[in-house]
């Protein structure tokens, strides 16, 4: 596995989301990616996006932390300032794990909505 840090979203002036993605090299060769085409954003918006890799699910733990030195830094914050910590596993349509990802949040720039599930048995 390779590991990958991609480029942050930005809002105006003000970077406010940052995401590392731990991707296998043979996801990523089914991407843009691949041939050096730069994006914005997560690996899930390039899959999703591109429709190469069919995504089944994603499973993810919200957390709020305080913010470490490197993420301070490229979030433009205080070291430990109060972020959004998202640690993620996105699977494919055979429930094998095709993304494990950490993003970072500055809170007051997104919404969050989660659906449950109640699985029965």
């Amino acid at each position: 596995r390779d590991l990958h840090s991609f480029p942050t979203r930005r809002s105006s002036d003000l970077t406010n989301a940052y995401f590392v993605d731990t991707v296998p090299a043979s996801i990523l060769a089914q991407t843009s990616y691949s041939k050096g085409v730069d994006f914005n954003g997560s690996i899930l918006d390039l899959l999703i996006k591109e429709q190469s890799v069919p995504v089944s699910h994603s499973e993810a733990i919200f957390t709020a932390v305080p913010a470490a030195q490197i993420i301070a830094k490229r979030l433009q914050l205080q070291r430990g300032d109060p972020i959004l910590k998202l640690d993620g596993l996105l699977f494919d349509l055979n429930g094998q794990i095709i993304d494990i990802s950490q993003s970072f949040y500055v809170p007051g720039f997104y919404k969050f909505r989660a659906i449950r599930q109640i699985h029965k048995g």
